[in-house]
């Protein structure tokens, strides 16, 4: 099967569906697609073998070198601890927001003294799981520059905007192409033999994108190497380390995120679930089968009294309201007074009014008695409306006819 090796850059601001990423696809070392595209549209590699790669930008780095203490290395579960401790004075941001990564130490690096590449956690979890999402799982996280000590200066960028990449003895640096920052960078890439603990100083190495590599000779008056960007990506890809070996959102790309529930050592977590969400089901349908009984024999009862009071009703829609009706009708038959009769309206109406005071005029019709010409004042009106309230009717202004003519019009409480 060839090995293939799918290269991301990732952007310096969080990583989101709209993020265009550059991205480079090799196969046996050959680049097969290289381009810009939308998290969404990355190639998807699902063979088993093939790594996916990111590479962080050099502006979202920052480096330090320590001495760590003894006992403590890539694997200690206090290296977090001890380098905050250790870079509390040399950080910008809280340690507990930044996510912290040991370089491979080289061969010629002094004793115990190690490189640090810090990072916001938050960005770096973001890019993790963007990738994710995005069906393009991430296998390691690398510098795209660093770390510091190998001596290089890089030109990239377009002819009228050239970017200087400089790879120094204590740090990396990205910054214009000025003649001051030129002249610099010759001088601040190269480490010394004292920096390095070679008898001799490295030889500073300079590289350029190949569209630039004539201009850049040109400017710095020294041959430049071309280097495109795939080789160099591939360069970057090479090491075996990873920013985000020990980033906790980190998933294994290959399991599904419910693997862990299917492990043995959850069996018994898995059946107690089960066992919890059938018994709320059944406690649930037990509930609105009783309530259900309850509300039938509710009706039935309603029913029965209904039919039992007055037998002729043989089909119950709206019991309280045919109640009502039998109840008007029953009276009118035995020529008992009801509520909404003249009569009664009028002598309620006669034992409410305050002294002095007779209605002008008077209609009657479907069970509403209207009244104009009271001239009521309104202390003498609030309690002409409480008088009606307690015998049992309900008063509401009505349309004035004349001015000083007030109209109320009266209805019994109890019809609907």
């Amino acid at each position: 099967m060839p090995e293939s090796l799918l290269i991301i850059a990732l952007p310096q601001q969080a990583l989101t569906p709209a993020s265009e990423l550059a991205f480079v696809l090799l196969v046996d070392g050959e680049v097969v697609e290289d381009g810009r595209v939308l998290p969404a549209a990355l190639p998807k590699l699902h063979e088993r073998g093939h790594e996916v790669v990111a590479l962080a930008p050099a502006r979202v780095l920052s480096w330090h070198q320590v001495l760590l203490p003894e006992g403590v290395g890539a694997a200690s579960p206090r290296l977090k601890q001890v380098l905050g401790g250790l870079l509390e004075d040399e950080l910008l941001d809280d340690p507990a927001s930044l996510h912290f990564a040991l370089a491979p130490a080289p061969s010629h690096a002094p004793d115990g003294l190690h490189w640090v590449a810090a990072c916001e956690r938050r960005w770096l979890a973001m890019a993790v799981q963007g990738l994710q999402l995005a069906g393009c799982p991430v296998t390691r996280i690398l510098p795209q520059w660093g770390p510091p000590g190998a001596g290089w200066l890089h030109l990239s960028g377009g002819a009228d905007a050239l970017q200087l990449t400089v790879i120094g003895p204590t740090n990396v640096t990205e910054l214009p192409c000025s003649p001051d920052n030129l002249a610099w960078a010759l001088q601040a890439g190269a480490p010394t033999a004292a920096m390095t603990g070679h008898a001799s100083a490295i030889r500073l190495r300079i590289t350029a994108e190949p569209e630039l590599a004539e201009l850049a000779a040109e400017r710095l008056q020294q041959p430049v190497a071309a280097l495109p960007r795939s080789q160099r990506w591939a360069e970057a890809a090479a090491p075996s380390w990873d920013l985000a070996r020990a980033l906790l959102l980190r998933r294994d790309p290959r399991r599904s995120s419910l693997e862990w529930l299917r492990a043995p050592r959850w069996a018994t977590v898995r059946w107690a679930g089960t066992g919890l969400l059938a018994v709320n089901l059944l406690g649930l349908n037990a509930l609105a089968w009783q309530q259900t009984q309850q509300l039938d024999a509710q009706r039935v009862q309603v029913k029965a009294l209904l039919t039992r009071t007055f037998p002729q009703a043989r089909v119950m829609l709206e019991a309280p309201l045919q109640m009502q009706r039998e109840v008007a009708q029953l009276a009118r038959a035995t020529a008992a007074p009801a509520a909404a009769d003249l009569d009664a309206m009028l002598s309620a109406l006669s034992a409410s009014l305050p002294a002095g005071h007779t209605p002008q005029a008077i209609d009657y019709r479907a069970g509403q008695l209207g009244v104009s010409g009271l001239s009521l004042s309104g202390p003498e009106h609030s309690a002409l409306l409480s008088a009606l309230r307690l015998r049992g009717y309900i008063s509401t202004p009505g349309a004035q006819d004349a001015p000083g003519q007030d109209r109320l019009v009266l209805r019994s409480a109890l019809t609907p």
